[in-house]
């Protein structure tokens, strides 16, 4: 069962987007709200999993945290909807050498992190170059 979001509240995300149609089903829309969690999960950063298997609690947030986290995983949902499975398996789309591709979907959603910024949701870590000392020749 989906922990980020609710089913109403993705309905809600997604509803002046026509090309985001929810599945028919209610536990087809679960397992997108799953999916999207996972998504989620990744751009989050470095926590360690909990016992639910997701990375956080959303019972342990703040409201505001919350919801962002719920926005976030609704965004995630959105572009698993629009954008087409195959692609996102990494399948090659081949055109018509007289075709050009103007803009590329991205395999990530662009909106996720954008919707957990300025939370303090996102872990990031990164690595630093050790100084090295310059070498004097004389």
């Amino acid at each position: 069962m989906a922990l980020y979001s609710t089913t109403q509240e993705l309905a809600d995300y997604v509803a002046s987007n026509e090309d985001a149609t929810l599945p028919a089903s209610p536990e087809a829309t679960q397992r997108l709200l799953e999916r999207a969690e996972g998504v989620v999960d990744r751009a989050l950063g470095p926590w360690p999993y909990l016992s639910t298997g997701r990375k956080l609690d959303p019972a342990a947030l703040d409201l505001v945290q919350r919801a962002a986290l719920s926005r976030a995983t609704a965004a995630a949902a959105e572009h698993l909807l629009v954008v087409d499975a195959s692609f996102l398996a990494g399948a090659e789309d081949f055109a018509p050498g007289e075709i050009s591709v103007l803009y590329r979907a991205m395999r990530d959603a662009p909106r996720v992190l954008e919707e957990l910024a300025g939370h303090g949701l996102v872990k990031r870590s990164g690595t630093v170059v050790t100084p090295v000392e310059p070498v004097v020749v004389t």
